[in-house]
């Protein structure tokens, strides 16, 4: 089958999980016999082959985004037309980030017929208007300027383009809805992110299904190392949304407790520096460092280092790469009772899970982690790793998307 991938970003270069997860399934496409093709954007024009998976970069001359997205839109579209044979002539377009799925249906709406076309839905990007569009308490979508002050997309802008940023939220949603019904089919990673997005938009008519995220085969082939006793990893975004202050609030009741742990937060966002001045203050410069972002392929080897990884995310975590990846680590997770960690994990019995943006249950589950019989522990950790083994293996994955290839091309055949 003729495969073509888009994706806005794509490793070495990668903003999240989303990307990895791109290339794990393009490479178990390749490896299932597959003609895959992945179009992405880089600094220079240039064609290459990466992990056996052949990878167009475009160079795209935007310097910075218009006002109106649909404009932005359009205007990707254009430079679609440079590869616009390898599009026509795959079996299925597959779009794995809501900029790749805009631009390649503004650029559909001009052809006389095109392959049928795809998309992960991998963030809420088509019923917030932004790819989270939340309010302080992790809720989609942020729907008045009340809730927007706190969003972290407000935040991160300039004082000046806040408002702006607002306006463009309002404008993008409807904008966004309408495109997105005109996709042939939906892939979500999770059931709960798909319920969720139902509840936002009619998507009876969509042909759609669950498909979790790919694992790399070398986090489920290496032997599992236990990690450092006390030693508690966090990575992702260090903002409130993944619930880095709840944990830091709470951190300070499980240090009372086990002085000898030691928490590590791995990550970039907009709340880092206050979180930074919230640990000098509370007294936990020894017990908590925050660094920065770190490449894909070594996070492995910090996972190991860990005896228990947290995830304590307080708005609808859609996939949670991290957790998948500390899981199938042998780690003992910590995650809170929602969204995509908490369809991955049977609470005390693969990992542990509390109730969401309670600071009280985090310290209990926390205590729990640290504290128990380490042959629970290993017990907790093997069932983990054996889950993940069992459902993220980056071929199965693959086959569950032919199986879904097919099943969009059937239909748009008939």
């Amino acid at each position: 089958m003729k495969t073509v991938l888009l994706s806005a970003y794509y490793p070495p270069k990668t903003m999240g999980g989303a990307e990895i997860s791109t290339h794990l399934l393009a490479r178990g496409l390749v490896e299932k016999g597959n003609e895959v093709r992945v179009i992405t954007v880089g600094d220079m024009e240039e064609e290459i082959r990466l992990d056996a998976v052949n990878v167009m970069r475009l160079k795209i001359p935007l310097k910075e985004k218009p006002l109106f997205e649909q404009r932005h839109s359009k205007k990707s579209a254009l430079i679609l037309d440079q590869v616009g044979r390898y599009l026509k002539d795959a079996d299925i377009i597959h779009a794995n980030d809501f900029r790749s799925v805009m631009a390649l249906l503004e650029w559909k709406d001009k052809q006389e017929k095109t392959p049928p076309i795809i998309a992960t839905i991998r963030d809420y990007a088509q019923i917030s208007g932004s790819t989270n569009f939340i309010n302080a308490e992790g809720e989609l979508p942020a729907n008045s300027i009340e809730d927007a002050r706190e969003s972290h997309r407000i935040k991160e802008a300039g004082r000046v383009r806040r408002f702006f940023r607002w306006w463009q939220y309002r404008y993008n949603i409807n904008y966004r809805k309408e495109m997105f019904k005109k996709l042939d089919g939906q892939v979500f990673i999770s059931g709960s992110q798909m319920e969720l997005t139902e509840k936002h938009q009619d998507l009876k008519k969509m042909r759609k299904t669950v498909i979790y995220n790919p694992m790399d085969d070398s986090y489920l082939d290496e032997k599992l190392v236990r990690g450092h006793d006390g030693a508690v990893l966090f990575v992702g975004r260090v903002e409130d949304y993944k619930g880095v202050r709840l944990l830091l609030d709470a951190w300070q009741d499980v240090i009372k407790k086990v002085p000898e742990a030691y928490l590590k937060i791995i990550g970039e966002g907009v709340d880092k520096k206050d979180y930074e001045r919230l640990v000098e203050n509370n007294g936990m410069r020894y017990k908590v460092s925050i660094h920065g972002k770190v490449q894909w392929d070594r996070l492995m080897r910090i996972y190991d280092e860990a005896q228990v990884v947290v995830a304590p995310h307080i708005w609808y975590e859609p996939f949670g790469r991290t957790v998948a990846e500390a899981m199938a680590r042998g780690k003992v997770v910590v995650t809170a009772n929602v969204g995509g960690p908490s369809e991955m994990i049977e609470n005390n019995k693969s990992g542990i899970i509390f109730e969401r943006k309670s600071k009280n249950s985090l310290v209990e589950a926390l205590l729990r982690a640290l504290g128990g019989d380490e042959n629970i522990q290993k017990d907790i950790g093997r069932e983990a790793s054996n889950w993940v083994r069992d459902n993220l293996r980056k071929r199965d994955i693959a086959i569950k998307y032919e199986n879904f290839y097919k099943e969009v091309i059937d239909n748009k055949i008939s």
